[in-house]
């Protein structure tokens, strides 16, 4: 488990990829994987300096 520290209010969604082809094809290997509001994604795996600079920019 991972767990970052950061100054912002973060808004979470958790998504079922199984329940769709489409995300399957598309995170099937990559999972988990975490979407930033303007689209940029980061694959796992991730490290807490890696994670922090993700939601930071």
């Amino acid at each position: 488990m991972i767990t970052a520290h950061t100054d912002q209010d973060l808004d979470v969604m958790e998504v079922d990829i199984s329940d769709s082809d489409t995300l399957f094809e598309r995170y099937g290997l990559r999972i988990p994987v975490l979407q930033h509001p303007d689209g940029r994604e980061l694959d796992w795996p991730f490290t807490e300096v890696g994670l922090q600079g993700f939601f930071a920019s």
